[in-house]
């Protein structure tokens, strides 16, 4: 533990939990160790006494008090093994790819899965999230726009909120959701900010402008919405008192 007291207090606090909840599947260990920091020798120690074969897995609090270097509610648990998510198909394509491409990103709605979601409640709160998985076979070094707030996702409660897929590095460069919305603020709808943006977007690359594919979807206070996109193939899902589960295209630049 970062500090002897507050890890010995924290295994103790634990091992008084467990106890008291008599319905553990099987026998938990706690252990505490000394003289971890010259060389381990207690965690030797103890590892040498036990059957590893007889051990589902070893759960080690480390650093308490500190931020985990996996992130918040975090951890680690040995005893089972790292796996290769990578499929034999996938890494068939991407080795293909190499050879066609030559390196080169691809272009397109196709290449690429992140979703988009705004919501207004009964109480006129907005909401937004991101999420993606990236786009196929992304550049080493690349920094998508998802996890930035104001590029892949902005939500104002004034105003409303805007979310945005495809090339993230254009969206960067034109902080495009915190675009849309500071648009919607101005006075344009939805559908003319998102189309703002992306017309901002593709001015601001002239030199690659075939390149650059991506697309907006923004929400205001009175339940308006709108969307637009650099490319055709793009599309949106509405799910309101109106329109239910409705699928639609994207209005497209090209």
């Amino acid at each position: 533990a970062n500090d002897d007291a507050a890890g010995t207090t924290a295994m103790m606090l634990l091992a008084q939990y467990f106890s008291k909840q008599k319905n553990n599947e099987r026998t938990l260990i706690f252990v505490a160790f000394t003289a971890e920091e010259v060389g381990g020798f207690g965690a030797t120690y103890f590892s040498r006494q036990l059957n590893p074969d007889e051990v589902v897995a070893m759960f080690n609090i480390e650093m308490i008090g500190t931020e985990s270097k996996w992130g918040k509610n975090s951890a680690y648990i040995t005893g089972f093994e790292k796996t290769n998510m990578l499929s034999p198909k996938a890494e068939e394509n991407w080795k293909k790819w190499l050879e066609e491409t030559k390196y080169m990103p691809n272009v397109g709605y196709n290449s690429h899965d992140t979703i988009g979601m705004l919501a207004l409640d009964v109480h006129g709160n907005i909401s937004g999230a991101c999420t993606t998985s990236g786009r196929a076979y992304k550049m080493h070094g690349r920094i998508g726009d998802s996890p930035i707030i104001g590029a892949g996702l902005y939500v104002d409660n004034e105003i409303g909120g805007a979310t945005s897929t495809g090339m993230g590095e254009e969206v960067i460069r034109i902080c495009g959701s915190h675009l849309v919305v500071e648009l919607m603020r101005q006075g344009y709808s939805p559908m003319q900010a998102c189309k703002a943006a992306v017309e901002r977007m593709v001015k601001k690359s002239p030199s690659k402008k075939e390149d650059v594919s991506a697309g907006f979807i923004a929400l205001n206070k009175k339940g308006e919405y709108g969307s637009f996109s650099v490319y055709k193939g793009y599309q949106i899902a509405v799910h309101s008192t109106k329109e239910q589960g409705v699928v639609k295209d994207i209005q497209h630049l090209k």
